[in-house]
C-alpha cells in the first residue's frame, strides 16, 4: 500500500489527530477469512464510516503448510490484487493505513474461522460493489453408533455416515468419501462428485 502512496500505521501505534477525530476520514478494509479445508484464502472488503461494504478484492490464497506463514502469504495475495487500482492524492494530502498486528492462532488440522483484521485507508476511493455471502440453511440430525453417528435430514432420511476421528469437530465422511468439520456455528461437509470439489454447508444437532 506504500507504493500507492498510502502512510501505513500498525494497530498499536498512534493515529494523526484529524483521523482519530473524524473517522469518515478513512475507508476500513477487513480481511475476511474465506479459507476451506485444503487451502488458506483472504479477501478484502472496503467500507466507509457508516458500515457500508464498498468493494472487495479478489482472493488471495496460499497452500503453505505452516498456517501463519499461510495466512501472511494470502494477505499479501490478497493486496496484490489492487495492483490496478487507480488512486492519485492531491498535493500534502495525508493517506494512511492501519494495519491489526495481531495473527489469528493456527488451527488443529483444520482451518478456523479467521477474525477479521481492521484496517484504515485515508481517503475515500471510488469502489464497485461486492459479490453475495455465502448462506447455510441446511439442518441434520445426528444419531450416534459405536463409532460415528448417522445424519438424518427432516424427512428422517440418512444423509451422511460420519466416523470419529481423534478431533472432536473433524469426522470422516461414509458414502461420498471426504471431511466434515466445524467452523465458526456451522458445519462443513468437503467430497469430491464428477471430479469437482463440493462444499456444503450444515446446521447439524448432536
Amino acid at each position: 500500500m506504500k507504493k500507492k502512496g498510502f502512510t501505513v500505521f500498525l494497530s498499536d501505534e498512534q493515529l494523526p489527530v484529524a483521523l482519530s477525530q473524524n473517522n469518515c476520514l478513512a475507508i476500513k478494509v477487513d480481511v475476511v477469512d474465506d479459507s476451506g479445508l485444503f487451502k488458506v484464502v483472504s479477501r478484502l472488503q472496503f467500507k466507509d464510516c457508516y458500515g457500508n461494504l464498498l468493494f472487495t478484492s479478489e482472493a488471495g490464497s496460499s497452500r503453505e503448510k505452516d498456517y501463519k506463514k499461510a495466512y501472511h502469504e494470502a494477505i499479501r495475495n490478497a493486496f496484490n490484487t489492487l495492483e490496478d487500482l487507480q488512486y492519485n492524492p492531491e498535493p500534502n494530502e495525508e493517506v494512511a493505513v492501519i494495519l491489526e498486528t495481531k495473527t489469528p492462532a493456527a488451527p488443529e488440522l483444520v482451518e478456523e474461522d479467521v477474525k477479521e483484521v481492521p484496517v484504515v485507508i485515508v481517503p475515500s476511493v471510488s469502489l464497485p460493489i461486492p459479490s453475495k455471502p455465502v448462506v447455510c440453511d441446511n439442518r441434520l440430525y445426528a444419531k450416534e453408533f459405536h463409532n460415528g453417528f448417522q445424519l438424518f435430514n427432516q424427512k428422517n432420511k440418512v444423509v451422511f455416515r460420519i466416523l470419529k476421528t481423534n478431533q472432536k469437530e473433524v469426522f470422516i465422511l461414509e458414502n461420498p468419501q471426504g471431511v466434515l468439520y466445524k467452523k465458526q456455528d456451522h458445519w462443513i461437509a468437503e467430497y469430491y462428485q464428477d471430479q469437482q470439489l463440493v462444499s456444503v454447508h450444515y446446521q447439524i444437532k448432536f
